[in-house]
């Protein structure tokens, strides 16, 4: 037959008649393939012991899964099987359709079923009916006149509902369940040259991974774009980078050279290329390692055959990761424990700060991803190190298998993804191959995507060529792409590279951030170190300004304003007062000082933030009045200043509200737009030796009562991205006892304080509502008018609490502040005592307890205000400072926690000071 026309899949009644059995031998000549009409390719079961329960005999499975295009009606439920008690049907082991339900099930319910599930098949006073459905998605793309869907596991009653749910906290590390259960056609003998077609879209998983696909893989990915990644080197590093020879089984010095073009002949800092490629390994070390690269073993270590992959000292994570190179064709090798002396600070600290460079210059990274430390094997690269999760059976010659999960599900529960360090080794990867427990899958930082289980490679390009060839057929495939996880979403860490996703350079930057405070370090300094390379190249975005412990300098008011996360799966945010590789304690400022998650609130973040502080330069000498200094680092900017300084204003769906874009260079989106050079900004304000901050601002104190700092509940932050954040809002206080604002910060570290008043410092003044609904935002010019362009507006005598600043679009509605409590804890009787945001005078029985929402911009949903719109007036036009509080010790300050406070209830009391922040 010709094998480049696939044929249109025959139904087994084409054989046999319907009422005819099939035979059950396995050596029955006369049967025909059901696919191509050729001999027979598959056994008729998976063992030759295995038969049929009474009800699966009587199924034809081929006729239960085909699909006609012009017969299909996708908004009816697919045919039914109902296969009876589920500890009946996991009692049929010798039934390869009732084998293959069970195994579906299990992989579903992973852990979450009761220990006697399977005996009694009770949850609950319930028993569990098993069913099969045949399934086809209703978006699904015809190819042929028919297709093959799946066979979906259903239970009766669901125990979707009968059992717990799935949480990341009570799920196992590097375990995963399925979305649904459910069992697919596998792609074996006749069928793997016709995957295109018939709705055969797995292959079958051997324990050996092919290395020969592996690599095909790579060569399809050079052909979709063979200029994307030619090696280059643009920032300072060692002259030699040293890398494993596997020809020679050791180690040697890799010489960059300088670029052979015109430009490098006449710079001063050439452009370095490598002279030829290597692969890296990214992986989990798990404790400290026997077998490491030192000052005793580096001269054995360049001697021929030391590093072999036999070699029984080296951890098995890295000698297999030598087989995989050689199996795609490669030579060179690098690994960060046999690369990088270890006992050597200096050369430790100097390739620490080029890590970056190593992953990002590499052709191809291999990801352990299934592996706990270095001890751990790549699954599948030797015999006997991977296990079949397919639960593969033959039913009726037809190979079924339970499809693995996708790889997002995968990587999310590895410790692989979990650890600091391999964060930025896949974001700046250009290529990676990911070893996990069941399959490898490919990514490429351009598009394409693979793996062992799936025909439908992806490709974001198609090549020329022969269209029986291989390589073509596969660019056919372009319009599927397998699989969610964007890890490679992540590198949009280039100015060309920006315009891709929604999110402003300093949403870029806060998302890195964020991903990096989730992950586990061994030393908490490494939190900062393993996330350089990715702040090297956001630098771009932020015009060359340069990133101070982990915040862009050109933005430092704002980027001070982080706030910490408490949730499921975060324990706090608590000071850890490490040092960086340089030996400067890391700041109290800096996120990269604490130990835990962080985030912001990134909406106008910068637009409506108006900095209340001048720096003082650091570069000079004399009093520091004398050397204060102000630059426009956040402030609404007008229409003539954009205009002067190239800039044009933008906003988009999805977008975190205002953006700009710069003449010359639409690829980027700014929060906000700067026109000063770097050397004019707040790095000026900077002791790099101390990690101090030195600045004039107003101080104020106020008080948070020991009895509030007792209370234990926690109340939820609606804006944390739609999700909760546990941590506790405490409210500020003035000296009448009114509250004022509202902090974030840990109880137990102010209690530890002692102090009956904290110190609030006012870093930026903001606005009531973050969004052009507030109402000080100027429709006619599209901007926030700042707090000088306006007249202070006083609430009349004797005026009722009724304001007309809520979030509609005439800005028009009323809102009675009486009507309950802002946080949800309405109170129909005198006794406030539960709530932990009450105010402490005396209310009128008649009144329903007022409370203020802490840490919330204004919402009809939420509540608007972090201060008590009785005592202080919300008709002031931007009436809100963003306060950091801070410890006093002598002449500096540390910070403890951030808040909101009133602009009037700051003003009264405050004094401004020389701060020396650290």
């Amino acid at each position: 037959m010709d094998q480049g026309q696939p044929q249109e899949p025959v139904a087994a009644s084409s054989t046999t008649s319907d009422n005819e059995s099939i035979p059950d031998s396995d050596s029955e000549a006369s049967e025909r393939c059901w696919w191509c009409r050729g001999g027979i390719t598959l056994p008729r079961y998976t063992n030759k012991t295995d038969k049929p329960c009474a009800i699966c005999k009587e199924c034809n499975l081929l006729e239960f899964l085909l699909k006609h295009a012009d017969r299909y009606d996708s908004a009816r439920e697919g045919d039914q099987i109902e296969l009876g008690w589920v500890d009946e049907v996991a009692l049929r082991r010798r039934c390869p359709l009732c084998r293959i339900a069970v195994h579906s099930l299990r992989q579903k319910f992973l852990g979450r079923l009761p220990d006697d599930f399977w005996e009694n098949g009770m949850v609950g006073d319930k028993r569990t009916k098993v069913i099969l459905q045949s399934h086809l998605p209703p978006d699904h793309e015809w190819k042929g006149t028919m297709t093959q869907g799946s066979l979906l596991v259903l239970t009766e009653p669901p125990l979707e509902d009968a059992v717990p749910a799935t949480s990341d906290a009570s799920r196992s590390p590097d375990t995963t369940v399925l979305a649904r259960p459910e069992a697919v056609l596998l792609s074996e003998g006749c069928l793997e040259p016709y995957h295109a077609y018939g709705g055969v879209k797995r292959r079958r998983l051997w324990p050996d991974v092919s290395l020969g696909l592996l690599g095909e893989w790579l060569k399809v990915c050079e052909k979709v774009h063979p200029s994307r990644w030619k090696p280059r080197i643009s920032k300072t590093i060692p002259k030699t980078l040293r890398v494993i020879d596997l020809d020679k089984a050791c180690l040697v010095d890799m010489e960059l050279k300088p670029r052979p073009t015109i430009e490098s002949l006449f710079s001063a800092s050439p452009v370095l290329e490598l002279p030829f490629r290597y692969v890296t390994l990214s992986y989990v070390w798990g404790g400290p390692q026997a077998f490491v690269l030192s000052k005793v073993t580096k001269r054995a270590l360049y001697q021929p055959g030391s590093l072999s992959p036999d070699r029984k000292d080296i951890p098995w994570t890295i000698r297999d990761f030598f087989r995989v190179v050689l199996g795609i064709g490669e030579r060179y090798a690098w690994v960060d424990s046999l690369c990088i002396a270890q006992d050597d600070p200096a050369e430790v600290r100097q390739m620490v700060s080029a890590m970056d460079l190593v992953y990002e210059n590499a052709f191809v990274t291999v990801a352990a991803a299934s592996g706990t430390s270095a001890a751990d094997a790549l699954p599948g690269i030797r015999p006997g190190t991977r296990q079949p999760l397919q639960g593969r059976e033959v039913f009726q010659r037809m190979a079924l298998g339970v499809p693995l999960p996708p790889l997002d599900e995968v990587i999310t529960a590895s410790t692989w993804d979990s650890r600091g360090w391999t964060y930025q080794e896949s974001v700046l990867s250009p290529r990676t191959l990911y070893f996990t427990d069941g399959q490898v899958h490919y990514k490429c930082a351009r598009g394409c995507t693979a793996c062992e289980e799936t025909w439908e490679d992806s490709f974001n390009n198609r090549t020329n060529g022969d269209s029986s060839s291989l390589v073509s057929r596969r660019m056919d495939n372009a319009k599927s792409i397998l699989h969610s996880y964007e890890p490679k979403k992540l590198s949009k860490v280039a100015a060309e590279d920006a315009y891709h996703g929604l999110y402003d350079n300093f949403g870029w930057w806060t998302h890195h951030v964020r991903e990096m405070c989730r992950r586990n370090t061994t030393v908490p300094k490494d939190r900062l170190h393993a996330l350089d390379g990715v702040l090297h190249h956001l630098q771009d975005l932020f015009d060359g300004h340069e990133f101070v412990w982990g915040l862009p300098s050109s933005a430092l008011e704002v980027a001070l304003l982080w706030r910490p996360v408490q949730n499921d799966s975060s324990r706090g945010c608590f000071r850890n007062a490490a040092k960086d590789n340089t030996g400067v304690v890391l700041p109290s400022w800096s996120w990269a000082g604490w130990t835990g998650e962080v985030y912001w609130r990134l909406w106008n973040i910068c637009e409506t933030a108006h900095s209340a502080i001048s720096w003082i330069d650091m570069t000079k000498a004399g009093p520091a009045e004398d050397r204060r200094f102000d630059v426009r680092t956040c402030r609404a900017p007008t229409k003539a200043w954009l205009d002067e300084n190239g800039f044009q204003r933008r906003k988009e769906l999805g977008a975190t509200g205002f953006y700009y874009v710069k003449d010359g260079r639409e690829g980027i989106r700014y929060a906000h737009p700067v026109a000063f050079a770097p050397d004019e900004g707040p790095l000026r304000a900077l002791d790099r030796e101390t990690g101090e901050l030195n600045f004039f601002a107003k101080t104020a104190e106020f008080r948070i009562p020991r009895e509030h700092l007792e209370e234990r509940a926690a109340i939820a932050d609606s804006e944390l991205d739609g999700s909760s954040n546990n941590i506790r809002h405490l409210c500020l206080f003035d000296a009448d006892g009114h509250v004022a604002g509202v902090a974030l910060a840990d109880p137990d570290t102010l209690k530890a304080l002692n102090q009956a008043s904290f110190e609030c410092i006012a870093i930026v003044n903001t606005t009531l509502c973050r969004v052009e609904w507030d109402y000080w935002f100027d429709e006619e010019e599209d901007r926030f008018k700042h707090i000088t362009e306006f007249p202070v507006i006083e609430k009349k005598p004797g005026e009722k609490v009724v304001h007309t600043v809520l979030p509609t679009a005439g800005k028009e509605e009323e809102w009675d502040f009486y009507d309950g409590c802002w946080h949800g804890c309405w109170q129909d009787t005198d006794d406030i005592s539960t709530c932990p945001f009450f105010d402490t005078r005396k209310i009128p029985a008649e009144s329903k307890p007022w409370c203020v929402s802490p840490f919330r911009s204004i919402h009809p949903n939420a509540g608007p205000f972090p201060f008590d719109p009785r005592h202080y007036s919300i008709w002031r036009p931007w009436p809100l400072f963003e306060v950091l509080l801070v410890r006093r010790e002598g002449e500096v300050v540390s910070r403890i926690g951030v808040g909101y406070v009133n602009w009037e209830a700051f003003t009264a009391v405050a004094t401004e000071k020389h701060i020396r922040l650290r």
